[in-house]
C-alpha cells in the first residue's frame, strides 16, 4: 500500500493492488492521515469480501449493443 501525491494535486492517491488487480485512485483528502483512513476503510471493504463501485462502468461500445438495433 502506498499514499503519494500526485505533482498538481492538493490531494493524496492511494495505490495497490489486490487479488492481482490494481486499485488506484484519489482518496480526495488532504491530510495523510485521513488519507490512510480512507485507504485503510476500502482495503478492510476489499478483504472481507465486499463490493465495491470505485469507478462505475465502462460505456458500451457500438459493437456489443449494435445487433439489438440492426437485427430488428
Amino acid at each position: 500500500m502506498s499514499l503519494f501525491r500526485l505533482k498538481d494535486s492538493a490531494y493524496w492517491w492511494y495505490a495497490f493492488y489486490f487479488d492481482g488487480k490494481r486499485y488506484r485512485k484519489s482518496t480526495k483528502k488532504t491530510k495523510k492521515t485521513a488519507a490512510a483512513v480512507v485507504e485503510a476503510g476500502l482495503l478492510a471493504c476489499l478483504q472481507q469480501g465486499d463490493a465495491i463501485e470505485l469507478g462505475g462502468m465502462k460505456p458500451p461500445v457500438l459493437r456489443d449493443v449494435g445487433v439489438r438495433f440492426l437485427d430488428g
